[in-house]
């Protein structure tokens, strides 16, 4: 008999929540956020208005900074709206756009013959079968998962360990980031960033390969700094003394890493990000140059105890 009654209950309260979100979209006035979006689109793809949907996906892609999960699910609902129209092209570069999304994506992907088996015809519809392919390869060769976490006590060692073979790498001449051992980053910096709880850490396959502080400290020197947006600091996000393994480069660690940063200012309603990186440091400026970020100056400065360091500062716009 309990059974039936909170049987009964769901049911009347997921047709209340049916008819009140009904009710918004009809009125235009659905709550505003980017899954809200989808998921009103969501509803439209179940009363085959296909249009409607549509218009809808696009606005929410038009209106917000979609992370690669968002725009997973958006893709596939344009997939479906536009084969519920028969549009099959169309489809096809939703399932484009889609698997762009997930090479991008820190999600725990695996393989779905089903819906493989969807995209593999909707390719076929419109002519498109060779276009497969990629999809193909993708499972083919799945990204490495990297789970991101706040760091905990136990991971300074590790974390002292990667700024350790940094700093060879330094004093050998392999690479040229500006930083000097025993003054910075030392297992300090990591305690400090640890104890404000604003230190980071990437693990693969139960390994520490990555870490960095986040937070909304901005250094002295961004003062001199002639940012492009002179927004308020409670709208700012920061990223400082990013470190990746480096007998371990090559893997996208640090894309990925900033890729999690920017989810985290967003999460946070920061949608401002700045850093900053020392001019010599050729290797982060490239990356941050590929993942759009802006260089709107050099400062000259004592920086974290180095005298004379000619900080780059970078900023972006989510």
């Amino acid at each position: 008999m309990d059974y039936l009654i909170w049987g009964l209950v769901s049911a009347i309260a997921g047709i209340v929540i049916f008819s009140i979100l009904n009710y918004f979209i009809k009125m235009g006035k659905a709550p505003k956020s980017a899954e809200q979006g989808i998921w009103n689109a969501v509803y439209f793809i179940q009363l085959k208005n296909y249009e409607k949907a549509l218009a809808l996906l696009s606005e929410v892609e038009a209106e917000y900074a979609l992370t690669p999960e968002v725009m997973c699910d958006l893709c596939v609902q344009r997939a479906s709206a536009c084969k519920g129209l028969k549009r099959f092209d169309e489809a096809a570069d939703a399932y484009n756009a889609l698997l762009d999304a997930l090479q991008n994506s820190n999600s725990k992907i695996k393989q779905n013959e089903e819906f493989l088996a969807e995209i593999k015809e909707c390719y076929a519809a419109c002519g498109r079968e060779a276009e497969f392919e990629k999809w193909e390869a993708f499972f083919a060769n799945l990204p490495e998962y990297v789970e991101f976490r706040e760091a905990t006590e136990k991971d300074l060692d590790r974390i002292e360990e990667i700024y350790g073979l940094i700093h060879d790498e330094e004093e050998a001449g392999r690479t040229n980031i500006g930083w000097q051992r025993e003054i910075y980053p030392t297992r300090k910096t990591a305690a400090e960033a640890l104890e404000k709880g604003t230190l980071f850490v990437a693990e693969a396959e139960g390994q520490i390969v990555a870490a960095a502080k986040i937070d909304q400290e901005q250094v002295d020197a961004y003062a001199d700094a002639a940012w492009e947006h002179p927004v308020a600091p409670d709208e700012v996000m920061v990223l400082h003394t990013l470190v990746v393994d480096p007998t371990l480069k090559g893997k996208g660690y640090g894309s990925k890493f900033v890729l999690f940063y920017e989810e985290y200012a967003l999460a946070s309603g920061c949608p401002y990000l700045r850093m900053d990186t020392n001019e010599r440091n050729a290797a982060a400026r490239a990356l941050y140059r590929k993942l759009d970020y802006t260089e709107v100056g050099i400062v000259s400065c004592k920086f974290n105890g180095i005298d004379v360091v000619r900080l780059v500062c970078l900023e972006k716009k989510l």
